[in-house]
């Protein structure tokens, strides 16, 4: 039997070596991306959560006749990553308020710097509402 022809070279276990390191490295890139993408679905379900709490917020102010946005100031703060406690969190949130007559627009923004989808450091979500105005007696 020929010398050649027996088992496998130092090359031929490093080409497979290189092989395997590439997929593995491809293994962990997808992994971290399956992650970031995790985080950024979290965040964004907050974001529709509080979107959706400042529009009922908006329905109960208009059912009592009040229009103001007094509570919104305490009621973003209580919601930021700043506030300690257990509570769910976007870092540095803003949120506003517009629209006039029966539409109005929540515009929910987070600090975030991680994803490509972040317009210069912060991600936006807007949520439109239509607040019924109450029929003239």
């Amino acid at each position: 039997m020929s010398r050649r022809c027996s088992g496998f070279s130092l090359l031929e276990t490093l080409i497979a070596l290189l092989v395997l390191s590439v997929g593995a490295l491809g293994s962990v890139a997808l992994q971290l991306q399956a992650l970031q993408a995790t985080h950024s679905a979290y965040q964004r379900t907050l974001a529709s959560l509080i979107a959706a709490d400042a529009g009922e917020r908006l329905w109960q102010a208009a059912a009592g006749g009040d229009a103001g946005l007094g509570w919104l100031d305490d009621w973003v703060q209580r919601r930021d990553c700043a506030q300690a406690g257990p509570h769910v969190c976007l870092p540095e949130l803003e949120v506003r308020i517009s629209g006039a007559g029966t539409w109005r627009v929540i515009a929910v923004s987070w600090t975030e710097e991680r994803f490509a989808d972040a317009e210069h450091g912060r991600v936006h979500l807007d949520y439109a509402v239509e607040i019924p105005q109450e029929p003239a007696s």
